[in-house]
């Protein structure tokens, strides 16, 4: 499957990965934005998450979650995010879901997959 459409995939001023629990959505004017992310520990790269929705209220929700937060012990959960077209959120999260494998959260349905760059190949 070739890559269709690039993702850029955001990283801070410094270009490292953002830290969850860093985040600023309202800093970032981010508070009502849609995105595709993806979460992972990053003392094992593990991915924990990938998901889209309304970025303000994903960040909250993961920050308030012991499952993703447990990983806090062990290093730090990092997040990055990317801009779609609404009608592209849906393909592009399948897409991730099926070749990242979070271990955390329900599996997307893979009858519609948007192929993008991935993150840590970035």
């Amino acid at each position: 499957m070739s890559v269709h459409f690039v993702a850029l995939w955001k990283k801070t001023d410094n270009e490292d990965w953002y830290q969850l629990n860093e985040v600023d959505t309202i800093k970032k004017n981010m508070e009502y934005y849609e995105c595709v992310y993806v979460l992972w520990d990053d003392s094992s790269n593990n991915i924990l998450k990938v998901g889209h929705g309304v970025f303000s209220d994903k960040i909250q929700e993961y920050k308030d979650d012991y499952l993703i937060q447990k990983h806090q012990k062990s290093g730090k959960v990092n997040i990055t995010w990317a801009m779609f077209p609404d009608n592209l959120l849906d393909g592009v999260a399948a897409y991730l879901d099926y070749k990242l494998k979070p271990s955390l959260g329900k599996r997307h349905p893979l009858d519609f997959l948007i192929p993008v760059n991935l993150p840590l190949e970035v």
